[in-house]
C-alpha cells in the first residue's frame, strides 16, 4: 500500500483539507487510500486504512470536485469518514496514478484483496470488493476453458493460488487441484 516499499510511486500523505495537494492531483486514472489519525481495531490487528478506491476518469475530479470538496464531502464521503470527521479525527489521502481506468480497477481490487488478507476483513470505508473485469467475463462467458486460461494467466503473472482463490471468489481448493491437475 501506500509508501510500503514498492518504489515511489504513491503520493505523499495529505491532509484531506489541504486545497493545493488535491489541485496538484493529476488529470489522470489512478486510486487513492484514505487513513485516519489512529490505528482501528480489525478482526485481526489494526489499520489506519479507511478506505481504498479508484477514480476514473481522472485522480483530480474524484480527489478534488467529488471526495473532499468541502460542498460535497456530505454526499460523497462514506459513512466511515463521515463518523470520524464528526468525532473530530483527521483524514489523510494518498494517490497512485495510473495510465488508464481498467488498470486503476484492477489495482484497487488487488489493494483491497491485499488488505482483507492481512485483516481479514476489507477496511472500514469499503463495503465489498468490486467484481473484477476478470470474475465477470468468466461469469459471463459460462466457458471452462476461459477459466482455465483466466487462472494459467494469473499464475503466470506470479500470483499466489489463495489471490487467485480471492480474486476470482472461487474455493481455493479447486486453485489447488487445477494447479496439480495441469502439473
Amino acid at each position: 500500500m501506500a509508501n510500503s516499499g514498492k518504489g515511489n510511486l504513491w503520493s505523499p500523505w495529505y491532509d484531506i483539507n489541504d486545497d493545493k495537494a488535491k489541485d496538484a492531483s493529476p488529470h489522470i486514472p489512478g486510486i487513492y487510500v484514505v487513513r485516519t489519525d489512529f490505528e482501528v481495531n480489525r478482526l485481526r490487528g489494526s489499520s489506519k486504512v479507511v478506505t481504498i478506491g479508484s477514480a476514473g476518469p481522472n485522480l483530480w475530479q474524484r480527489l478534488r470536485q467529488q471526495r473532499f470538496h468541502r460542498t460535497a464531502r456530505n454526499r460523497y464521503l462514506n459513512r466511515a469518514e463521515k463518523w470520524l470527521l464528526h468525532a473530530g479525527h483527521h483524514l489523510q489521502f494518498c494517490y497512485l496514478p495510473t495510465d488508464t481506468m481498467e488498470r486503476a480497477r484492477h489495482l484497487e481490487a488487488v489493494e483491497l484483496i491485499r488488505y482483507e488478507y492481512e485483516h481479514w476483513e476489507l477496511p472500514p470505508g469499503n463495503g465489498n470488493l468490486p467484481l473484477s473485469k476478470i470474475t465477470n467475463h468468466i461469469q459471463t462467458s459460462h466457458s471452462e476453458r476461459a477459466a482455465q486460461e483466466v487462472i494459467k494467466n494469473l499464475l503466470r503473472q506470479h500470483r499466489s493460488p489463495d489471490e487467485i482463490a480471492t480474486l476470482l471468489n472461487m474455493p481455493r481448493e479447486i486453485i489447488y487441484s487445477l494447479i496439480v491437475y495441469w502439473g
